[in-house]
């Protein structure tokens, strides 16, 4: 073989039948057979004979933003590979339990703390040796919610009553929000008739925000009667 980048494999040598190779360098191979027996000696060359393509060895490395995210928001991973193809395929791993997404990205919104994101790409390159690479592996930190409750003290209100001030939410320190919501105050007349979600949100000391529902109703007429007096009636 010429050059002579070849290592002879499975017990075979230079001089045997049927020799097998494996090929230590990208290129073009011109082949020599050297035939002899007692009587004659014969040579075959075949120039450029085999063609040898360099090995494409694919890889993948996944990051992340949000490494650290608090329970129940979301979560991206991208991907960089070498060597992928036209055509790479994805698989993601979360604690070694393959997911349904396949693309070159990952958002997930229901990460546990320590989890473990990895993912598989498979190539479709010419001569991917080995098809397949395993990512690097990110264990993500995810802090709780703090435990939010809202049991409003007044729940009901009567139109076109001005103001009622707001409370039951826990822990203290919390923010009220709503239609008719301002600071601690419920305006029942900027709300109008009708039942009226109220919420209380509330950031522990992590950083992640926990709020709770609850529901204050006004009692009333939408529009205010008018009596008018016409000399002793009333109408």
């Amino acid at each position: 073989f010429t050059p002579n980048t070849v290592s002879y494999v499975e017990g075979t040598s230079s001089n045997s039948k049927h020799p097998k190779v494996q090929f230590l360098a990208a290129g073009n191979y011109t082949v020599t057979l050297n035939a002899s027996n007692s009587n004659t000696n014969n040579q075959k060359v075949k120039t450029n004979y085999i063609s040898v393509t360099a090995a494409n060895i694919p890889s993948i490395t996944i990051s992340t933003n949000n490494g650290t995210h608090c329970q129940g928001t979301s979560a991206s991973f991208g991907t960089v590979i070498t060597n992928g193809g036209n055509a790479p395929q994805y698989a993601w791993f979360v604690n070694g339990v393959q997911q349904s997404n396949t693309l070159n990205t990952f958002i997930t919104s229901t990460l546990n703390d320590k989890d473990t994101i990895s993912c598989l790409l498979t190539s479709n390159a010419t001569c991917a040796i080995p098809a397949s690479s395993l990512s690097n592996k990110i264990i993500v930190n995810v802090n709780p919610k703090p435990n939010v409750s809202l049991a409003l003290t007044n729940k009901i209100a009567c139109y076109p009553e001005t103001a009622i001030n707001l409370s039951g939410g826990l822990p203290s320190g919390g923010i009220y929000s709503g239609i008719g919501v301002s600071g601690s105050t419920f305006n029942a007349l900027t709300a109008g008739v009708g039942a009226h979600i109220i919420t209380y949100s509330f950031t522990g000391a992590n950083g992640c925000v926990g709020s709770a529902k609850d529901t204050i109703y006004v009692n009333g007429f939408a529009t205010l009667p008018v009596i008018t007096q016409v000399g002793n009636t009333l109408t």
